[in-house]
């Protein structure tokens, strides 16, 4: 009962506060955001569908790929790597040490 009161109290309450937006035509983005694309070479000589690729050639991209920002995330990984080795090494190194103290070592 309590639960019909909610509902029917929200239902109420969306159906008031909801308007009709007007329709709104899609427009042309600027020719200059379509062109801007940092990614892509500054060289016009290179042929772009050759960039866009799991693996583009190396005359490919600009400076804005990479940087400090892709070594930071290649550190964190290999520390995270590191860290669950060394938690799998050490509860490896328990369970056999128990194993051994406790005479199930077949």
């Amino acid at each position: 009962m309590l639960i019909t009161f909610v509902a029917r109290a929200l239902l109420s309450l969306t159906l008031t506060t909801a308007t009709v937006a007007e329709p709104v035509e899609p427009s042309e983005p600027p020719a200059s955001t379509i062109l801007d694309n940092p990614f892509f070479p500054d060289d016009t000589t290179v042929n772009v569908s050759d960039c866009v690729s799991a693996l583009p050639r190396p005359e490919c991209g600009s400076r804005e790929r990479g940087g400090w920002r892709q070594g930071v995330l290649f550190g964190v990984i290999v520390v995270g790597l590191a860290a669950i080795g060394t938690r799998l090494v050490i509860g490896i190194r328990r369970r056999d040490a128990a194993r051994h103290t406790a005479g199930d070592d077949p």
